[in-house]
């Protein structure tokens, strides 16, 4: 993260953590019409100052 967008890894709060929204990319994934599926991962994080 710090190499490709240093500047929103600059604007996060580690010290919070961070959580994988495993169960629902896993949803959204079933409720896709069929045809050309892109996945990634979701993760949750917050911010500094906001």
């Amino acid at each position: 993260m710090a190499i490709f967008f240093p500047e929103a890894h600059r604007g996060i709060d580690w010290s919070r953590g961070y959580e994988f929204l495993d169960k629902e990319l896993q949803q959204v994934v079933r409720d896709a019409k069929l045809g050309r599926r892109l996945a990634a991962r979701g993760v949750r994080l917050w911010f500094v100052g906001l």
